[in-house]
């Protein structure tokens, strides 16, 4: 049993790091310290062990079926409350990117214990082959939880900088919730429905992290294109200072970037801009 559990612990500290390296390389313009990141993840590692407390208990209160309709609010939960005693109040969450990045460590400190008991479970019960399958599938699980904490996430980060109010963070804390059921309640009773769920919520989260990049530059790089007047104004623009809508870029669209000195065209792979000889 002692080797079944150490294999067990490897198996998912593996995982769970190489998704840490993924998520560590999504900010693009300030890396947020290794030792905070260290703290958030122990943080929500112990903090798991109360969300498995609530959901047994939910268990034994609402049967399984209810104990899944609430496993997304207790475990959101318990990530969310790493984030706000560890890193909210902190110096380091100076950006809204850092929102997306902070739910998701925490949300990989928890994946990471609960890996630990699936797959013990898993080494313990079942034959070889279904073993090395069901592995393979649990190496991604921790992104799954990454994906459903990065909606609410997204809405802290922005949260923190005054761009959403107190409101809007409740609402998609919610979303992510009751994504995070839904998503749990489907995959019991139709497992191939993973890699459908995996795809639309990888999908949202990508766009979602280029958005939070481009607003989060302290420096405007390029200028962009107002998608309603049309006219120039700096990459990392929430509103068009000229007609006041709201930058919103279009999934798939090109972005159209010009030299933030003389407002050329750009590509973004220019080392410099061909009109005015400017660095990049």
């Amino acid at each position: 049993m002692s080797n079944t559990f150490i294999a067990s612990a490897i198996l998912s500290f593996i995982a769970s790091i190489i998704w840490v390296v993924v998520i560590y390389k999504i900010d693009k313009h300030e890396k947020e310290p290794i030792s905070l990141l260290a703290k958030l993840f122990v943080t929500s590692m112990l903090l798991s062990f109360v969300a498995a407390f609530f959901n047994r208990l939910d268990a034994k209160l609402f049967g399984e079926f209810g104990s899944l309709v609430l496993v997304g609010f207790v475990e959101e939960g318990v990530k969310l409350l790493a984030v706000w005693l560890i890193v909210f109040k902190h110096k380091e969450f100076n950006s809204p990117i850092d929102g997306v990045v902070y739910a998701s460590i925490s949300a990989l400190g928890f994946a990471f214990v609960e890996n630990i008991e699936y797959n013990f479970l898993m080494l313990k019960q079942f034959d070889k082959n279904v073993v090395n399958q069901a592995l393979f599938v649990r190496a991604f699980m921790p992104f799954m939880h990454v994906l459903m904490s990065s909606i609410w996430g997204y809405a802290l980060g922005k949260y923190k900088m005054h761009i959403f109010d107190k409101k809007k963070m409740i609402i998609f804390f919610v979303i992510g919730a009751v994504s995070h059921s839904v998503y749990d309640i489907t995959v019991t009773i139709i497992p191939f429905a993973i890699t459908l769920a995996f795809a639309i919520f990888i999908t949202i989260f990508i766009f979602r992290v280029i958005h939070l990049n481009r607003i989060s530059n302290p420096i405007a790089k390029y200028y962009i294109m107002c998608p309603t007047c049309t006219k120039k104004v700096p990459e990392n623009s929430l509103f068009c200072k000229y007609c006041g809508n709201e930058i919103k870029l279009k999934p798939f669209a090109p972005i159209n970037l010009y030299c933030r000195y003389c407002l050329y065209q750009v590509k973004k792979d220019w080392k410099f801009c061909k009109n005015c000889g400017k660095k990049m």
